[in-house]
Parts: C-alpha cells; structure tokens; sequence
C-alpha cells in the first residue's frame, strides 16, 4: 500500500521526508510542510468549488485551512492507476478539539464565528448555486420525522419485540411531538426565506463542523474538510458543534448557554436565526439517528450498542429539557 501511495505523491513536485498513516489517510512529512494525503469520492465540480471557497478564504484572512495541493498537471486531483481518486491538502500539527475541555470549545466556538463572517459573496458565476443548494435542514428534519413514524410502524407489526422495540414505543410518542413541535417553531421563525436570503448572499456552512474537523495548535486554530459545505443559515453550523459537544457534556447548561453567548459576541443573533436554532435543538436529531440505525441493521438480532445508547439517550432526556428550557430564555432576550 505504502508503494502506491508514493506512486500517487511522485505527482507533486515535493521531496517526501515521512510518510504514516493518520486519520483514514497519510500524512505526509514535505520540505514544503505537513501535508495529507486521502481518497475522494466526491464530484469533480464540488472540488473545484470547495477549492475556490477555501482560495477565497485564505485571501480573507483564514489561513488554517486544509487548501488543496496542485500535482503537476496543474490539477488538485490525481487518480491512481486502479482509476482512484485522491486529493493531498495542507495539514497542520495540532490535536483534534476536546470535547471536555472547555477553553478549547468556546475557541472553535469563537473561530466559527470568525469563518462565518467571511463565508459569503464568492463567486458571480451561477454554477455555484447548482453545488451548494442543497435538501434545508428543515426539509431534513421533516423527512426523518417520517423515517421515525415508518419505524415505528414496522415495530407496530412486528409479532416478537425485544428490548430495543418496546423502549422505543415507550418514548416515541413524545418525541414526534418534539419533532413537529420544532418544524413548526423553525416554520414561524421564517427559516424558508432566511435560507433563500441565505443562498442569494452565497453564505456557507462548513456542513461538519465537530470536534474531529477542529484542530487545535498552540496560537491558533485550523478548520478541516469541507466535503460538505453547502448553502444554509450558517448557525447551523452551531447548531451542530453544540449537538455533539452537549452530548458529551450530559447537556451541561453553563458550557451551552457559554457557546451560544461566545458565538453571538462575534456574530449577533437575530431573532429569526436564534429560534431557528432552538428548533433544530429541539429535534429529536439523536433519537433519529439511533432509531435509523437500529432499523438499517440486521432484524435478526439486537445490537446492545443500540440498545445502550437509546438508555443514555432517556437517561438524559431530563438534562436536555433543562438545556432548552434555558436556550428559550435566551431567545426572549435577543
């Protein structure tokens, strides 16, 4: 694997010092810096886009960012002689953003802010529109309160259930009610024309923006992989990196109302944005994504994964209202 790897970097005018594994990819040790060195399967068009936005942001300041590698065709994509694609980025030498540290949390909390602010107006040319316009969060979330009602269906009607059926019957109910509860709060927020405004003015979110694409150094931040940048109102963007970090944080109130207060600093809410976040955080979004998976696996048997992380799910249900109970509060004060 190693000789092809070093096939594939003999493309780019750089001398090799080390190679390793990291990451899923290579990381490779150049006179020119850290670089990484990783398949692609995405679509040409969308790379030559991400390339442009992460061109455009360099240019606006955000130097931290995994730019493409050019090879030597003048190309930032090169494929392997068994027809497979690979990209070779900047990398940088930090670690990824604890999820329990909380200075580290409300710097990419901070540094998001920053990168939103820089995330619009890119290009006048229209194909911009046709690969980042993608399916809206909230078009998302009414096709997963579907998927959650086709699921219990199948539960409904199945003749033996286990444990993983009967403790999804018992909460499901509440959750589809929180599910329609936040399409209609995002609905009265006027989400649809903050998303068309949001496409009009080419604003971008990251599209992953969590702990694993965070890398933390000593002065400064970088953000990774783009793979998903779309058009959408970027405090979805938060809404994400809050999701995951409160769920590692037993929805501790203090760090998420600290994040929502970090992000506003820099970038102000205003009300139309601020309750759309509170419905995207009153989804049921890890109720989905647990049931969605068990539903995908085989019926033959019950995963105790599942199974587990359905019971931390109600085990922390409680500390999750207590969470939104305060983000509403927050919401009154905007």
């Amino acid at each position: 694997m190693e000789e092809k790897i070093r096939e594939l970097l003999d493309n780019y005018r750089l001398e090799i010092k080390r190679l390793y594994r990291g990451r899923g990819a290579w990381l490779c040790e150049t006179d020119q810096g850290l670089k990484l060195l990783r398949a692609y399967n995405g679509s040409p068009k969308h790379l030559q886009w991400e390339a442009m936005v992460k061109s455009c942001l360099r240019d606006r300041g955000h130097m931290y960012i995994d730019q493409f590698v050019v090879n030597c065709d003048g190309s930032i994509m090169t494929t392997s002689s068994e027809d497979e694609n690979y990209v070779l980025t900047d990398w940088y030498e930090g670690h990824e953003c604890s999820t329990k540290d909380r200075e580290e949390v409300l710097r990419a909390v901070a540094h998001l802010a920053g990168m939103h602010k820089s995330m619009h107006s890119i290009s006048r040319e229209k194909d911009i529109k046709d690969v980042f316009e993608q399916q809206t969060i909230l078009d998302e979330m009414k096709r997963r309160t579907r998927e959650l009602r086709r699921i219990k269906n199948y539960i409904i009607h199945k003749k033996k259930k286990n444990n993983f059926d009967r403790c999804f019957m018992e909460i499901y109910q509440e959750f589809d009610e929180a599910g329609e509860r936040a399409i209609e709060i995002m609905e009265k927020a006027g989400y649809e024309k903050m998303y068309q405004k949001a496409c009009e003015e080419q604003r971008l979110c990251h599209g992953d923006y969590t702990q694993h694409n965070i890398l933390v150094m000593p002065e400064e931040t970088a953000v990774v992989r783009f793979d998903q940048m779309r058009f959408e109102i970027q405090v979805y963007d938060l809404y994400v990196f809050m999701r995951k970090i409160l769920e590692k944080n037993r929805w501790n109130r203090g760090l998420g109302m600290a994040m929502l207060s970090t992000y506003d600093r820099i970038m102000p809410f205003d009300k139309g944005q601020i309750y759309s976040l509170y419905g995207m955080m009153v989804f049921p979004e890890k109720f989905w994504k647990i049931s969605n998976r068990y539903q995908n696996t085989r019926k033959s048997w019950m995963s105790a994964q599942n199974m587990d992380k359905l019971e931390k799910f109600v085990r922390e249900k409680e500390q999750r209202s207590r969470f939104l109970e305060s983000i509403q509060v927050f919401c009154g004060k905007i």
